[in-house]
């Protein structure tokens, strides 16, 4: 396993995580897996040049921490599976989601006072702790959303630990894998992104509501997508696998779903229209597995969410996946960011949605652009860079620490890369508020 590469994906604050092997699951067996709702992805190249390979593992929830090497979950899983499942160094359960670097960052979190810790992704942040492989992730329901909001397009958070965005489409070697944050509420689907730091009670609960812009661009997307996360599952989803015994476990669900409310209705659009191979999400915290079939004789979706990573309960799991060669590193989307530079002018930034009539870019146009820009430059996604202080158990943070939200030189740099403005921190005219 000398020159194995791994990549872990996390699917939101406090949530599941998934370790996968780059090779192949029997899609008629798909339904008897139990697996996590966040992932991580190993790949291991094989003599072939046509395959990359690996194996790997998944893991559940983790209270917003990163967590000690897997040990006893591991062992149990390898009897279960018949198979050795080789643990990664660390893993980090809700690992940069829940994104804390200092103690004014908590204060744009939704959760109560008392849930408020430190907990230990500020020493990924600050460099004392480097996680032993690139770990994608996105934004769930509580999350330090000032921070988030700083790599609106995606970036790493930490070396090692890249959020994908409010929405997104990365690569890591061949592999496609796109994302969406936050959790749906109707209420705030079609307006813009108007929240602005300090959050108030209204805007720290809203901040990571699933808008209609970050989706529609995602609804851009032609290419074949073979990974999907979101937080929330894909209303409709449970009428693709064993309701009966997702209500034994979850009886309480039962009215949302003769409702037609458990779950995102624009994540279900998403799914219908994009058809990845694989989807994961997470905020129900329960196992569930689910196939969809997309039309008769078409291409399926392998669904799947997992439990809280407790002992005793099940969030851990071997998948594999098929995969190409290598590089086996992350890698910026050549069709994502064509979508981005198109759309990037009507983002909107007050409670009205986006105005498309003013999207006066083509789109061919945007792809032959960006793609001379990667060859120019090259793929991978700009450095690291701290922007806010780093917690310092020794040195609390006075009250006067700033409050605003920060430039983050990685947005900076991706839209000067793009030649697109900065928008992020513009403030809006006062009719549009």
């Amino acid at each position: 396993m000398g020159n194995t590469k791994h990549v872990s994906l996390n699917l939101g604050a406090n949530e599941e995580i998934i370790y996968f092997d780059v090779l192949h699951t029997r899609t008629e067996d798909w339904l008897s897996t139990e697996i996590s709702s966040s992932l991580i992805v190993q790949s291991e190249p094989q003599a072939a040049p046509a395959r990359g390979r690996g194996r790997g593992h998944a893991r559940g929830r983790g209270r917003g921490r990163a967590q000690p090497p897997v040990a006893t979950p591991v062992a149990e899983h390898q009897v279960d599976l018949g198979e050795e499942v080789p643990a990664p160094a660390q893993t980090v359960p809700a690992g940069p989601a829940q994104a804390v670097r200092n103690e004014k960052d908590l204060e744009s979190i939704n959760v109560p006072l008392k849930y408020r810790s430190m907990n230990s992704f500020w020493k990924y942040y600050s460099g004392e702790k480097v996680a032993p492989f690139p770990t994608i992730f996105i934004g769930g329901n509580h999350e330090a959303s000032n921070y988030l909001w700083e790599l609106y397009y995606g970036g790493w958070a930490a070396p090692q630990i890249y959020f994908l965005g409010f929405a997104g489409v990365i690569k890591f070697g061949n592999i496609r894998i796109g994302g969406l944050s936050g959790i749906y509420k109707s209420h705030d689907y079609n307006r813009g992104h108007y929240e602005k730091l300090p959050y108030n009670q209204r805007d720290i609960r809203s901040i990571y509501h699933v808008r209609e812009y970050d989706v529609h661009k995602l609804l851009q997307v032609e290419e074949p997508i073979d990974i999907f996360l979101s937080h929330d599952w894909p209303v409709g989803i449970t009428d693709c696998g064993n309701l009966k015994a997702l209500l034994r476990q979850k009886p309480f669900f039962e009215q949302e779903i003769q409702e037609g409310t458990l779950g995102s209705r624009p994540a279900a659009e998403l799914l219908a229209k994009l058809r990845p191979s694989y989807w994961f999400s997470a905020h129900l915290h329960c196992k569930f597995a689910a196939l969809v079939q997309h039309e008769k004789d078409g291409p399926s979706t392998k669904f799947l969410a997992l439990d809280k990573c407790l002992p005793g309960r099940k969030f851990l799991q071997v998948i594999e996946i098929e995969s190409g060669p290598g590089p086996h590193e992350l890698q910026f989307d050549e069709e994502w960011l064509a979508i981005t530079r198109k759309y990037n002018a009507v983002l909107p930034l007050t409670t009205r949605s986006a105005n498309y009539s003013d999207v006066h870019l083509d789109t061919e146009q945007c792809h032959e652009f960006v793609r001379n820009k990667l060859q120019t430059r090259g793929s991978k996604p700009f450095e690291f860079v701290q922007t806010a202080p780093c917690y310092n158990p020794s040195h609390p943070v006075a009250n006067g620490v700033f409050h605003g939200c920060y430039k983050n030189p990685q947005t900076e740099a991706l839209l000067q890369f793009l030649e697109l403005d900065y928008l992020l921190n513009k403030m809006p005219e006062s009719k549009g508020a």
